[in-house]
């Protein structure tokens, strides 16, 4: 994954915060709809593998969706936890955003100015 992709939801503030971070800072990206078009167990599993802290970054313990489930994603198998995260995406944190070196969760100014930092260099090596 050499591009930025932006797993995000357009009513979503820090969402909103990010792409205009993007656009301000001429950074391009791949946008994609967390809920029309959701990471997919594969892409989920790659993000927890460059995540510092793991899968748990990703999941949204606090969400609505997590309570009615009445889950609890530490006591699931890895392979069960990403199918679910990629068919019930209410289930992850977000933006997520990631270059497929970095990856980060939230409007994070510090890991957004890495990414691109990353992107630009790729463009001029």
């Amino acid at each position: 994954m050499s591009k930025v992709v932006f797993y995000t939801y357009p009513s979503c503030t820090s969402c909103r915060r990010v792409k205009a971070w993007f656009l301000e800072n001429g950074v391009s990206f791949e946008e994609r709809h967390i809920f029309k078009n959701p990471p997919t167990p594969e892409e989920l599993m790659k993000l927890s593998v460059i995540s510092e802290e793991g899968i748990d970054s990703l999941v949204s313990v606090r969400s609505n969706r997590y309570r009615q489930l009445g889950i609890n994603h530490l006591d699931m198998k890895f392979s069960e936890l990403l199918k679910l995260l990629s068919s019930e995406p209410k289930l992850l944190r977000r933006p997520i955003v990631t270059d497929g070196t970095y990856v980060t969760v939230g409007y994070n100014v510090d890991m957004l100015q890495l990414i691109a930092k990353h992107q630009k260099g790729r463009k001029t090596g």
